[in-house]
């Protein structure tokens, strides 16, 4: 059976994660790559650029393209917003190949401004009440608009001293934000990980409280200034900082510490990438010369890892596969663990001898499991139509 053009055109308005999740991951290879060979400054720097801009920013869009309307009740993406978006990432995807930074530069900016002004739009049209996490969403996208403005000054004028402070709210802060504000739905959702009691007699919040939007505002605009505060030199107060949010988040929102009802591949990770993350402060306090490095367990972890869960279940939903995949799949097992080990080697690079041997093990394992994850999802979803076509024949 051939679809109606019309519905799968409608289909893929309603599901614009189609479009954009491909995108980031072909982004997230690209990136990787560049660290497959010895590394120089250069592609350090695009690397760095490339897995945020390319892997991270297109997956968030994708996402917020699919959920935004649904969360807000507003008006589903139209077809000039996708065709817009897409033109974008194919302009930086063609700057980045052609190592034109002052274009990346230009157009990334566009990016980010343009992305705002599509949460803004469903914001003020919308028919139901945003949901308590819709803070961290505006701070991401304001985050992104700021560090494109200071990456002009670096870049145009020669501002180096803002170099620490863009890197610390883009590279870091930006997305970290934004994963831990849809983490306060998906995370519990994922594992089913509930308070000891129903009365959430063992948290910290009363619901009052915990339901605030207001809250949640002050949390999210806090958690950001750690990363202003970072960047401005001062990383032992923001690593203090961090420590605390990361401690509440993981004990308020994702009950990371509570027995989880959903026991399977997904939650064991989840809740391995956590743990990894809910260190992470202490390590960078105790380590601060090795500040670089550490920072890799949120990169792999969490920036690969827990934004992979999520994408896997926005698609595992969405695409009406069969959601025991992340209970039992031994192939989702296989991607996660070779996600892990990534994160292992690239974190102990610097006390082997072979340093840069150990770099290009680290980047070639997260290659493999990126690779296998969309060879995975691809036989799925054609196993699916396979069996629609079968019927209706």
């Amino acid at each position: 059976m051939i679809l109606n053009h019309r519905s799968q055109i409608q289909n893929t308005l309603e599901n614009p994660y189609r479009i954009f999740f491909p995108i980031g991951l072909l982004g997230a290879f690209g990136g990787l790559i560049l660290v497959s060979f010895p590394i120089n400054s250069e592609r350090i720097f695009w690397h760095k650029e490339v897995m945020i801009t390319l892997f991270l920013f297109p997956v968030a869009t994708g996402f917020l393209f699919t959920a935004l309307p649904r969360f807000l009740n507003s008006k589903f993406t139209t077809l000039n917003e996708i065709i817009y978006f897409s033109f974008l990432y194919i302009c930086l995807f063609i700057f980045f190949l052609q190592n034109n930074l002052d274009y990346f530069i230009f157009f990334k900016n566009i990016l980010s401004l343009s992305l705002f002004l599509f949460i803004l739009y469903r914001y003020i049209f919308r028919k139901a009440n945003p949901p308590i996490f819709f803070s961290f969403i505006l701070i991401f996208s304001l985050i992104s608009i700021f560090s494109g403005v200071l990456q002009i000054f670096i870049h145009f004028y020669d501002k180096i001293q803002l170099l620490n402070l863009y890197s610390s709210i883009y590279y870091r802060g930006a997305f970290w934000i934004l994963l831990f504000g849809v983490g306060v739905k998906f995370f519990p959702m994922l594992t089913l990980s509930v308070p000891l009691s129903p009365v959430r007699k063992y948290n910290i919040l009363n619901p009052q409280i915990y339901n605030s939007k207001f809250f949640w505002w002050i949390i999210s605009i806090l958690f950001a200034l750690s990363f202003v505060i970072e960047g401005l030199g001062y990383h032992f107060i923001a690593d203090f900082i961090k420590s605390i949010f990361i401690a509440f988040f993981c004990h308020e929102a994702f009950y990371l510490f509570f027995p989880a009802q959903r026991k399977g591949y997904y939650t064991f990770f989840i809740k391995l990438f956590l743990y990894s993350i809910l260190f992470l402060p202490l390590l960078l306090i105790l380590f601060d010369d090795l500040r670089v490095h550490i920072y890799h367990i949120l990169f792999i972890n969490g920036f690969l890892g827990l934004v992979l869960i999520v994408l896997g279940r926005v698609i595992i939903s969405h695409e009406k596969l069969d959601l025991s995949l992340e209970i039992k799949s031994k192939v989702l097992f296989l991607v996660f663990g070779l996600i892990f080990v990534a994160m292992l080697t690239r974190v102990s690079a610097i006390f082997i001898k072979n340093y840069q041997s150990h770099l290009i093990y680290a980047a070639l394992t997260a290659i493999l499991g990126v690779f296998i994850l969309v060879v995975f999802v691809i036989y799925l979803i054609q196993k699916k139509y396979q069996i629609l076509n079968r019927k209706i024949e």
